[in-house]
């Protein structure tokens, strides 16, 4: 029995032993290394953007002091609310240098601890987006910039449109336009189109969505695509290419209109965020709502009109042979029109961006005025006088004897305008151009 318990007391011994030693060594390697830490760094070392390499701890830290003063001044960091820019001013961003000189890395990289200052970068946002700046997902924008401050990384623009935070999808734009001229063929498009998602960075064709706009008659196409245009101008994505008819269609407001002719004329849209919008439509009797829904925008967009002009229509006048003399027959036109629009974005702390200016012209639709022929005058017969001499003379090979019957009428006038108001060579031209695509079509 004493045996066994002796045994026992050595096996304890022995395990405390171990442990105590494994122990020591472990700890006793880490405390020599804090304590007799090499006088210099070895080549290759950084803390940050500044090269510590062969300096002694001081020398290390009044480097890496440089560095972020440096830094600190050339405000590397910008945040836009898309138009107005601004920099994070000194005392934002927390620099530890010495913890920092400690934790470095012999012979690697390491980072300049920081910590940033919550209430400088509220102010900031706040003078920026106002109201908006509780959009902002807060978190993910700290840890960018820290991370980006660590490394005293060179000058960086920080699109606070990214930081939008998730979860907070709604609509963005939502029009309406009336009289779908074809309500079951609207329907079949809307089942192929209705929920497009207008991804990031990217472009979309109404011409390629619809495989040409096969099997879809224009007017429909082209109500589909002006509801889309509509609801895309209140929002700050780029069109591409948009075209309108050569008159305005009965079924959309004039400066709405986006026609579609397959081959020739298209519809062309950039979703320049970096977030992806889904683009919704509802037939309700004969009016078509559009709706876009997404990120909520730190801007807002606005179209305002600018002016509208009005082109009387010209009267020409042409003659036609089968409407009996003295009387006329008039084919009405219209007047043409131009509206002036202008896209603008309104930013919340107030500031404007232009985003273009629409101009739409509808050339007027000239009168017709038919009128029958005009008949030349009867000529006068010619009266030859004799001359009172005996004998008759012949004509003379110069002279020709003129017969009633040798008289040919008067051709018929050419056409003639009366013109109220000339447009210029350049709308002249783009009616022309219009004219002939339709045509085509």
């Amino acid at each position: 029995m004493k045996s066994s318990g002796a045994a026992a007391k050595l096996l304890v011994v022995l395990i405390l032993s171990t442990g105590y030693l494994i122990a020591f060594s472990q700890v006793g390697a880490y405390a020599y290394s804090q304590m007799f830490k090499p006088l210099q760094f070895s080549a290759e070392t950084l803390v940050g953007s500044a090269d510590i390499s062969g300096l002694t701890r001081s020398e290390a830290h009044r480097e890496v002091a440089s560095a972020v003063e440096k830094w600190e001044s050339e405000r590397n960091i910008i945040l836009t609310d898309g138009e107005t820019e601004a920099e994070l001013e000194q005392g934002t961003v927390v620099f530890r240098i010495p913890e920092s000189i400690e934790a470095a890395e012999d012979g690697g990289s390491s980072k300049v601890a920081a910590v940033l200052n919550n209430g400088k970068l509220d102010s900031l946002l706040k003078s920026l987006l106002g109201s908006g700046e509780e959009l902002i997902d807060r978190d993910m924008l700290k840890s960018k910039i820290t991370q980006h401050a660590e490394m005293l990384s060179p000058r960086i623009v920080f699109s606070l449109e990214d930081f939008v935070s998730n979860g907070l999808e709604t609509a963005v734009a939502e029009t309406v336009t009336a009289k779908v001229p074809d309500e079951e063929e609207m329907i079949q498009l809307l089942a192929h189109l209705n929920g497009l998602v207008l991804e990031p960075q990217q472009e979309v064709s109404l011409l390629d969505l619809t495989n040409g706009g096969a099997g879809y008659s224009k007017e429909t196409l082209n109500h589909f695509s002006s509801a889309l245009y509509r609801s895309v101008l209140y929002t700050p994505f780029e069109i591409l290419e948009r075209h309108i008819s050569v008159e305005i269609p009965e079924y959309i407001e004039p400066g709405f209109e986006a026609a579609i002719i397959p081959g020739k004329m298209d519809l062309k849209i950039y979703n320049s965020t970096l977030s992806p919008y889904t683009a919704s439509f509802e037939l309700k009797g004969s009016e078509l709502y559009a709706t876009i829904t997404g990120k909520p925008f730190l801007s807002e967009a606005k179209v305002v009109m600018v002016g509208q002009k009005t082109f009387q229509p010209r009267t020409i006048i042409r003659y036609d042979a089968s409407l009996s003399e003295g009387a006329e027959r008039l084919r009405e036109g219209q007047a043409g029109t131009m509206m002036s629009l202008k896209r603008l974005l309104i930013y919340r702390n107030g500031a404007e961006k232009l985003l273009g200016n629409l101009e739409d012209f509808y050339p007027p639709k000239h009168h017709i005025l038919y009128q029958a022929l005009i008949s030349p005058p009867e000529p006068e017969p010619e009266v030859l006088i004799e001359p009172e001499i005996e004998e008759e003379t012949e004509l003379s090979e110069d002279e020709i004897e003129v017969e009633v019957d040798d008289i040919q009428p008067i051709e018929a006038l050419p056409e003639s305008e009366v013109t109220e108001e000339p447009l210029s060579e350049e709308q002249e031209g783009e009616i022309e151009e219009r004219e002939a695509l339709e045509e085509q079509s």
